[in-house]
């Protein structure tokens, strides 16, 4: 259960909320356009991509995972889908992520924990593939006030299944 923001965190979190919301909603717009380098500006230089394969994990370096990137591999993997050879993206998807119930759990004047649901719809050869996440991004202010991503987990909700290609997912 997510805890509620206390009354102490309220403005900090208040603040947030709408930069969160419209940050989630950039992701989607980049990903589902294929806008790949941009998605990956929205990081910061260490920032992290992580999607866990045990549930509840705490920390990504003990624990097996689907993904877990920094700005550097994300750039190798985007070349790789780019460069024709990543047949399993030949013809590439096309994909509509949505997020939803967002909130903001944590939060102070430079940093912002949000908690949200994903479902990310991809359609290629006529057929559909429906991914269903929990997501906890982890944002920071940076030098120049931009909001940007220092971590990102999705947590896939049918963990326990056979996962599909997931080369969809940069």
């Amino acid at each position: 259960m997510t805890p509620e923001p206390t009354a102490t965190s309220a403005e900090p979190t208040s603040r947030w909320t709408g930069q969160a919301a419209r940050l989630l909603a950039l992701e989607a717009l980049l990903l589902d356009s294929r806008r790949y380098e941009e998605w990956i500006e929205l990081f910061t230089e260490d920032g992290l991509y992580w999607i866990p394969l045990d549930r509840g994990a705490a920390d990504a370096g003990e624990s097996l995972n689907i993904a877990f990137e920094g700005p550097a591999r994300m750039r190798q993997r985007v070349a790789r889908l780019r460069s024709g050879i990543a047949h399993a993206q030949e013809p590439p998807s096309s994909t509509v992520h949505a997020y939803s119930s967002i909130i903001v759990t944590e939060a102070d004047d430079s940093s912002a924990t949000v908690e949200s649901a994903l479902v990310v719809v991809e359609t290629r050869f006529g057929g559909q593939t429906v991914v269903a996440a929990r997501c906890r991004h982890r944002l920071v202010r940076d030098d120049a006030g931009a909001v940007r991503i220092a971590q990102k987990r999705v947590e896939l909700a049918d963990l326990e299944q056979a996962q599909p290609d997931l080369s969809f997912v940069p």
